[in-house]
């Protein structure tokens, strides 16, 4: 597996990215995640913030065999279903199974900065 770094893949970012409206139901979940999602007090504040203003950052999908599938946003996928929003911004991105993995452990790593 080659070094893949954050700036590595900032600079593959595209700032102009397309926000496309998805169904939470059409998004599946990121195989084998390594982390879980918990029903806590900050996720029920983001629940409430979603119900209020509409989720701010877009999720990060990704294309698999014609299905859009999760690499980073888990949590404001379960907070915008608490907050009964079912309609949640996406940026599909075009990222190998590796990019996708090193997405979606920076994604968890910075979550709480």
């Amino acid at each position: 597996m080659s070094e893949i770094c954050y700036s590595d893949l900032e600079q593959k970012n595209d700032y102009n990215a397309k926000i496309t409206y998805l169904d939470v139901d059409e998004i599946s979940d990121f195989p084998d995640h390594p982390y879980h999602v918990i029903e806590d007090e900050n996720l029920m504040e983001l629940s409430e913030s979603i119900k209020k203003y509409g989720v701010m950052v877009p999720l990060i999908v990704r294309l698999v065999d014609n299905k859009y599938q999760m690499v980073a946003g888990h949590r404001r996928k379960a907070a915008s279903i608490l907050a009964e929003q079912y309609k949640v911004p996406c940026i599909i991105k075009e990222l190998s199974d590796e990019d996708a993995i090193t997405s979606n452990n920076i994604s968890w790593l910075s979550k709480d900065k």
